[in-house]
């Protein structure tokens, strides 16, 4: 599968990887209370990333800034995950976080966890999963 804008979705997750790295953040928040009190805003214009120290102090964003929250509150836990990207028209449009035990985080779709099934995700022609040392699942 070609996809158009990869150098777009490997930048991404080499950002989250390295505000792993960088931005300690700790929190006191379950992820349950986090996916529902995560307030979904498109970006208009320029796409921004912020670091999860940010992100969470703001509770709000677009679908890549609630990653890398999450990501962040997941690593603190310590659950491994993967990142998600739907893919149509060869380029991705959204993404989530699928944990190691298959649940997915995702408040665009529930605002709970739920476990992860590629029929959740209609519209998409394919769905890419990466874990944090870039191997790469195509579903």
């Amino acid at each position: 599968m070609k996809i158009k804008n990869k150098t777009a979705i490997i930048y991404f997750l080499t950002f989250v990887i390295r505000q792993l790295q960088t931005d300690k953040l700790q929190f006191n928040i379950d992820l349950k209370k986090l996916l529902t009190s995560w307030d979904k805003k498109r970006e208009i214009g320029k796409e921004l990333f912020y670091k999860p120290s940010t992100g969470f102090k703001r509770m709000a964003g677009d679908c890549d800034d609630f990653v890398t929250v999450i990501a962040s509150k997941l690593q603190q836990i310590k659950i491994g995950f993967r990142i998600g990207f739907l893919i149509k028209n060869d380029g991705a449009y959204h993404v989530f976080i699928v944990t190691d035990k298959n649940i997915l985080l995702d408040p665009w779709i529930k605002r709970k966890p739920i476990k992860f099934k590629k029929e959740i995700y209609k519209n998409a022609e394919h769905i890419v999963l990466y874990n944090i040392n870039f191997k790469e699942v195509i579903l």
